[in-house]
């Protein structure tokens, strides 16, 4: 059996994702060693394997290696990813309570910040698309105190963050809920379809 060296196999597969190339993409993510071995490069690749198939289409067994992806105990940051990929692929075909409940499984930055982020976002437009301000205003604040806007590779994030803060001023200003939201709604979409890659 030949060993391979999981954080090349990880770099190799992303060259050829770039490349749209999924099928050597996903033999370099096959070539990760087991859990066992190297469980943060296993999430990785489990993570990446997910949103290969889930590029091609194939929900199903996108959302299978995703459920690979280690607990948050073991591998937090590969955690929060595949939990808000779970969401959007959930989102993407309408079950929007499903989408919730794996996103509110990401309730700490540490997890991923990206994730975090994204999450915190989409769950303050499911409960304002609902008229529960108390819980839109909730996750919004979340965005709110998030520190480090300006990470590499957040700008858009931090767009969306932005946004959000208008939006909360609004709410603290007494503007009726409906009309900040189909505004908020008009201008801003929920992540639907945008898993994170590693």
């Amino acid at each position: 059996m030949e060993n391979f060296d999981p954080k090349e196999e990880l770099e190799l597969g992303l060259i050829c994702f770039k490349r749209d190339d999924q099928i050597g993409a996903r033999k370099h993510w096959e070539n990760v060693p087991n859990k066992e071995d190297d469980i943060n490069s296993y999430g990785k690749a489990q993570l990446n394997l997910g949103i290969s198939y889930y590029k091609e289409g194939d929900i199903e067994c996108a959302r299978a290696y995703w459920e690979n992806v280690p607990n948050r105990e073991d591998d937090s940051n590969s955690y929060g990813k595949a939990q808000f990929n779970l969401g959007c692929s959930y989102d993407k075909e309408g079950d929007i309570e499903r989408a919730r409940a794996y996103w509110e499984n990401i309730p700490n930055r540490e997890d991923d910040f990206n994730s975090y982020v994204r999450a915190q976002f989409n769950l303050g437009i499911f409960y304002g698309e609902k008229n529960d301000i108390e819980h839109t205003l909730e996750h919004w604040n979340n965005l709110l105190n998030v520190q480090c806007f300006f990470q590499k590779g957040e700008y858009n994030d931090s767009l969306k963050i932005y946004s959000a803060q208008k939006i909360v001023d609004y709410f603290k200003k007494k503007i009726v809920i409906k009309i900040v939201h189909l505004i908020y709604i008009n201008l801003f979409n929920r992540f639907k379809s945008i898993p994170i890659i590693y």
